[in-house]
């Protein structure tokens, strides 16, 4: 990330990712002096105003403001694990959910063979993403399924499944970075009142 001054007071923040760089401007006069300078040293093709940055859509609103969304990720995520038609629902993980000794030992046969070929990780790795990018509302549920990564039971994927349809229902919330505004986060905390029993 780069931050470019220029001699009126007026900015430019670019960042770079392998090859592509992403700017934003706080005057047209910035925006020239900074792609001028790239241009100057780099063979450059303007696309304008980016649509998707790193797999996440930006909507850029007439009022100045910017969204981001991963709804393209939700829906592939859906349709890899085959549930592009199932029903929404609207909490990240059942209420009260229990996993306290969600892995016995030894592992039950049918839940050997039953993880087999369900791809465990990569939906973690999927929720991650989307947790880190624009839905940090699903944080919890995603650490929570990560600790049983390494060996993942039927109860498990069923929770990787009940989250899938949670981010069918809120695919098309995002992110708003509202023009002009402070950045001041609201922050909630919902207390569990020392309900984990594995601690």
């Amino acid at each position: 990330m780069r931050i470019q001054y220029t001699k009126d007071g007026g900015y430019t923040i670019s960042a770079t990712y392998t090859d592509d760089v992403m700017a934003a401007s706080s005057s047209n006069k910035a925006e020239s002096q900074t792609f001028s300078e790239i241009e100057h040293e780099f063979e450059v093709t303007d696309h304008g105003r980016p649509i998707v940055i790193l797999g996440m859509g930006s909507i850029l609103h007439d009022n100045g403001d910017i969204s981001i969304h991963q709804k393209a990720l939700i829906i592939k995520a859906l349709a890899d694990h085959g549930m592009a038609d199932c029903n929404p629902k609207y909490t990240p993980l059942p209420p009260s959910i229990d996993l306290f000794n969600s892995q016995p030992s030894p592992i039950p046969e049918e839940d050997e063979f039953f993880m087999l070929d369900k791809p465990y990780r990569k939906a973690c790795g999927t929720f991650n993403h989307i947790a880190n990018g624009t839905h940090p509302d699903i944080a919890f549920s995603v650490m929570l399924l990560m600790r049983y990564a390494t060996d993942p039971r039927l109860i498990h994927w069923c929770l990787i499944l009940h989250l899938l349809t949670y981010l069918k229902a809120t695919m098309n919330l995002g992110i708003t970075y509202r023009s002009g505004g402070t950045l001041k986060p609201t922050r909630y905390s919902d207390s569990s009142y020392a309900n984990e029993l594995q601690s």
